[in-house]
């Protein structure tokens, strides 16, 4: 069996990602009815952590980045873990109550 090539597996992940129930969950409800609600971010965390940290480690592996800018990083999720591999981050949100 033929293993993907790493940018093949890039892209499998991310649309896996765009799958997933809280992704379709945002596109559903309007993101200011979220935005600010400790519960929805508390009960979502974990499942959105370990997602994130499997694609993350995987685009290191392919771009080998040394910085990062997220736009929209809502509370750093991907920035922790990229900051975890050494790499340089910084990022913005532009709702207050995500950072």
């Amino acid at each position: 069996m033929n293993q993907p090539t790493p940018m093949k597996a890039l892209t499998i992940r991310f649309n896996q990602m765009k799958k997933t129930m809280v992704n379709r969950v945002l596109y559903a409800i309007n993101p200011q009815l979220i935005y600010g609600d400790e519960d929805f971010y508390s009960s979502t965390r974990l499942s959105k952590l370990k997602s994130i940290e499997a694609t993350a480690n995987l685009m290191v592996e392919v771009f080998q980045p040394r910085s990062l800018v997220d736009i929209g990083c809502g509370e750093g999720l991907f920035l922790n873990v990229f900051h975890q591999h050494g790499i340089n981050v910084i990022g913005c949100d532009i709702s207050e109550a995500a950072l």
